[in-house]
């Protein structure tokens, strides 16, 4: 389970389009200085935050192939593998059964650069 999470993006806009499109996230942007952050929240789970899109040019860069991977649990994986590139990501890794106990998982790039994660039991 995921606590928090930072993605870092380039463009703001662009990034929260993206994340809205794919998972129908509920995100609030905020200017904080020379720190811009866009709170993402689970629509079904109360409006509560569980991290942020993040862009600050000088601690925060996307990266598609080191560093942290998350993974958001999917409820329907191939729908959201199917919106990826129309939201202007990249598929990395279709739908893939990982076994039978643990279901399947698929990555991508998201509209930033960053290698993302979705996993589901279906």
């Amino acid at each position: 389970m995921i606590c928090w999470f930072e993605i870092p993006v380039i463009d703001m806009k662009r990034a929260i389009a993206f994340y809205e499109s794919v998972f129908a996230f509920h995100i609030k942007h905020h200017n904080f200085g020379t720190t811009e952050m866009a709170l993402i929240s689970k629509k079904d789970e109360k409006l509560k935050d569980i991290g942020a899109l993040v862009l600050n040019k000088k601690h925060y860069f996307p990266n598609s192939s080191e560093g942290i991977l998350i993974f958001f649990q999917s409820s329907n994986l191939q729908k959201e593998m199917n919106l990826i590139e129309k939201s202007g990501g990249t598929i990395l890794r279709p739908k893939t059964q990982i076994n039978e106990e643990l279901g399947f998982m698929g990555l991508f790039l998201d509209s930033e650069g960053n290698r993302i994660g979705l996993r589901s039991i279906n």
